[in-house]
């Protein structure tokens, strides 16, 4: 039997990985999980968390049977995992550059239990391929080094003008108020950005096999978001004529037993995906320029001028 392939969803938070991950979540085969490392800490009964189907999330039939298939796993506690990424935070590339040159052991056993916990999520859906949009480099490593997978890396770029437009303003969750995402300041959020994008490229990279990594913008994903897809099916040798799509920009998207992730994964019925640039009239001109020269050299590689 062949391992179940993992697609990691590595990028800056509000990169579009939440929206591409739940249309691919449509596809016969795939299954999307949203941003598995919160697992742990949306098993805690307070506060409540919700699986992107609905239900909060110690209800949700799917992932009780998912913590049953993984037992190991689902007995760890949430401080546990948050101690780990505590001592490998993104923003302390030095330690994470090390923990990748110690290999798995810097990451045991998290790596053992996602490992654990990929397998029962395949088992459960009768999923050949997973779509991980856990985002930050820490838990990267470990889900690409994790026993039992074929790991394939998707770095998803987005303009960090955008990126801090984006984050101005709160993201409001009427339905599921504790789900809201607040705003960021333009500094948090350039800082995370240009760190990611080193990581990412530095030591995620190099832990896939050979053509098992692929960058993809978030503008040229909503400027062709029908065709972007079907290319990421064929990488993943998925039938790429089985995506949900209606045309070249709209796409039917039931909810997913997304973990956890943008508010939107709640949305259900037919989702119009276009391009916008309103950064560049809502974003102060200071700010676009400040946050264009601090990250430039990593922005200019990926094609934003």
């Amino acid at each position: 039997m062949s391992e179940t392939k993992l697609l990691y969803l590595a990028g800056p938070l509000r990169c579009g990985s939440t929206l591409l991950a739940s249309v691919l979540g449509q596809v016969p085969g795939i299954v999307d999980t949203g941003e598995l490392w919160m697992f742990w800490r949306n098993r805690q009964t307070e506060p409540v968390r919700y699986c992107g189907c609905g239900k909060a999330f110690l209800s949700c039939p799917f992932w009780s049977a998912v913590a049953e298939a993984a037992p190991r796993a689902a007995a760890v506690e949430s401080a546990e995992i948050d101690q780990l990424f505590d001592r490998l935070r993104t923003r302390h590339a030095i330690e994470l550059y090390r923990a990748s040159a110690r290999g798995r052991s810097a990451l045991e056993p998290y790596d053992e239990l996602l490992g654990e916990l990929y397998r029962a999520v395949a088992e459960v859906s009768g999923a050949s391929v997973i779509v991980d949009s856990s985002k930050a480099p820490a838990p990267g490593l470990a889900a690409l080094s994790a026993p039992g997978i074929e790991p394939y890396l998707l770095h998803m770029t987005r303009d960090p003008r955008s990126v801090v437009s984006s984050w101005s303003k709160p993201k409001i969750n009427e339905a599921i108020p504790s789900e809201s995402l607040p705003a960021r300041r333009w500094q948090d959020v350039t800082a995370d950005w240009i760190t990611h994008a080193a990581v990412i490229s530095a030591l995620l990279a190099r832990r896939v096999p050979a053509g098992h990594y692929r960058r993809l913008r978030y503008e040229d994903f909503v400027a062709s978001p029908r065709h972007s897809v079907e290319a990421l099916l064929s990488w993943l040798g998925v039938d790429r004529a089985a995506t949900s799509f209606i045309d070249d920009r709209r796409a039917e998207v039931n909810p997913t037993h997304s973990v956890s992730g943008n508010p939107d994964r709640h949305g259900a019925g037919t989702r119009l995906i276009t391009s916008s640039e309103r950064w560049r009239e809502e974003l102060p001109l200071s700010t676009k320029l400040v946050v264009g020269a601090l990250s430039a050299p990593q922005r200019w590689i990926y094609g934003y001028r």
